[in-house]
């Protein structure tokens, strides 16, 4: 026998459900801070394109009506496709779509296009935003016990909460 099959494993240092649920808050962090972005660029983009809060209303209403329809489709995405390819999905998308966000209404040139590709692109991001809470969910049936789920959800709010709070300071 050589050394390699005698090595006995070490044990973590942090469990496996924890590291998880520690990039679920950074994930959770992340969600909110890109929902919530153009809520802090509304003045600046209200005096670049000339936009009413009527306008500007637009766009919020296209992410919230996606956001709440795909609740349930979201959560059977990450059951269908798993919690990690799920949340890596949607995660790229979120950057990708927020991207978007700041270069796609420069290229239309009219008021009613630019209110346009900013409540496409939204829309978008309320779809990709809807996954995140029912997977997340999802994560936590698997790796923690039912009377363990508390800390979890305690733990993602903490993480959704501290990114809307840090939005104003980041973009900005």
């Amino acid at each position: 026998m050589n050394e390699a099959t005698l090595a006995v494993p070490q044990p973590q240092l942090i469990p496996v459900r924890y590291r998880i649920l520690g990039l679920l808050f950074v994930v959770s962090f992340v969600n909110y801070l890109l929902r919530n972005n153009l809520s802090t660029a509304q003045p600046a983009i209200m005096d670049q394109y000339h936009f009413t809060y009527a306008d500007f209303s637009l766009i919020y209403l296209a992410f919230n009506i996606s956001y709440a329809v795909f609740q349930i489709p979201g959560g059977v995405f990450g059951d269908v496709v798993g919690s990690r390819r799920a949340l890596a999905i949607v995660t790229v998308s979120w950057g990708v779509l927020t991207a978007l966000t700041g270069f796609l209404p420069g290229l239309m040139g009219t008021t009613a296009g630019v209110i346009s590709a900013f409540m496409g692109v939204r829309f978008l991001l309320g779809i990709t935003n809807a996954p995140m809470y029912p997977v997340a969910a999802g994560a936590f049936a698997n790796w923690f016990p039912p009377a363990r789920w508390a800390l979890p959800n305690a733990v993602l709010s903490s993480g959704l909460t501290l990114g809307q709070a840090a939005t104003g300071p980041v973009v900005v």
